[in-house]
């Protein structure tokens, strides 16, 4: 075989390798904005109005849910949400999922601020508090809101678990939970007040408060099941900005 003959093979291949590569970097792009494209995006913005809303509406400004458990439901996993809470609503007696997803509840720009208020309920031998259980790291924020809780005079006792605003769900309690409030009115009965904000069980737990208000003068103790109270620091799986819980 001559050089010319070589030289013109080695051209032929490398048309042929360019246009292969050219090709397979065509096909790639392509899978790559087609999956792109039905990935949902991670950050949702959502409305709720108890009054006016409907949870079968996209969850918008002009087409509000009508729960906080349906806007957390369109928020995708691994992602974070915003929900306007627009009136003042109250949790059914029922643990609402949390799973990977960090949400933050806030209320209106201007005007009163609703009222967020929590149920007693019994079940499984025990008392619980409507709330949010995850199954994986999870958190909530509540900002610009007033949480108002239940009395309970039953005689379960309250499950360490189901009886705070968040936490673990059944055998997933080794994970990381989140709660933070920021310009909230904390409103707990003065007799027979139930529940607390959090949880530590075997999960650990971020606890943050920043200018809230005790309205009755009574959440000490409250705030989170199982934690030392007069000395938060004591607790290994705790991290909060309090100095008594």
């Amino acid at each position: 075989m001559t050089t010319t003959e070589d030289i013109a093979n080695l051209i032929g291949t490398n048309t042929a390798l360019k246009a292969y590569f050219e090709g397979a970097k065509s096909e790639i792009q392509s899978e790559l904005a087609a999956a792109i494209a039905a990935f949902p995006k991670l950050h949702k913005l959502y409305w709720v109005d108890p009054a006016t809303g409907n949870d079968l509406n996209a969850g918008s400004e002009a087409a509000p849910f009508a729960s906080i458990k349906a806007a957390i439901a369109a928020v995708p996993e691994n992602g974070s949400g915003l929900i306007r809470l627009l009136g003042d609503i109250t949790l059914p007696p029922e643990r609402q999922p949390l799973t990977a997803k960090a949400i933050t509840i806030l209320g209106p720009d201007g005007g009163p601020r609703p009222t967020i208020t929590l149920s007693a309920y019994e079940a499984g031998g025990t008392a619980r508090l409507s709330g949010w259980g995850a199954d994986l790291n999870a958190g909530i924020l509540l900002r610009g809101v007033k949480v108002a809780f239940p009395t309970y005079t039953g005689t379960l006792p309250a499950d360490p678990q189901y009886s705070a605003i968040v936490g673990p769900i059944g055998a997933f309690s080794k994970m990381m939970l989140h709660f933070g409030a920021a310009d909230i009115d904390f409103i707990r009965p003065v007799s027979n007040g139930f529940g607390s904000c959090g949880t530590l069980t075997a999960s650990a737990l971020t606890f943050v408060l920043n200018q809230t208000t005790d309205v009755n003068g009574n959440m000490g103790g409250a705030y989170v099941i199982g934690a030392n109270v007069t000395n938060p620091g004591a607790n290994s799986n705790l991290v909060t900005n309090m100095t008594a819980l």
